[in-house]
């Protein structure tokens, strides 16, 4: 979707999944940061559900953030897809998920990776109490 767009312009096909790893990690970490002090970094469900485990957030705020962030996923899926037409787009354009080359196996292990890279990112900067937030 929207890193889809942002790298159209560098677009080299061997180098396509490099760029977008890269811009969408740099991206939310900006808005990791950005969102901080205004809503807590609770910018995915990864880390409502972490935060909920941890304590940081009640049980009921964590189930109405859950959904609202839904919501809101599905809106901007709305939206993009209203943007570039309804009937040219593919879910290669709304930058569906494809295993490509991995097996199963080296998918759920390269989710679990990047899954800690977020957390890692939100507890070191959202919830760093020395952020004075």
């Amino acid at each position: 979707g929207l890193v889809r767009a942002a790298v159209a312009p560098f677009f080299v096909p061997s180098w396509a999944p490099l760029i977008v790893a890269v811009t969408n990690g740099a991206l939310l970490t900006l808005f990791i940061i950005a969102l901080a002090a205004p809503s807590g970094g609770h910018v995915n469900p990864t880390i409502t559900m972490a935060t909920m485990a941890t304590g940081h957030t009640p049980i009921y705020r964590g189930f109405l953030y859950i959904a609202m962030q839904s919501a809101g996923s599905m809106i901007g899926s709305l939206l993009m897809r209203a943007t570039l037409g309804w009937d040219e787009v593919t879910a290669q354009d709304l930058a569906a998920c494809s295993l490509g080359s991995l097996t199963d196996a080296g998918a759920f292990v390269s989710e679990m990776m990047f899954t800690f890279v977020l957390l890692l990112i939100a507890y070191g900067t959202a919830f760093d109490p020395r952020q004075g937030a």
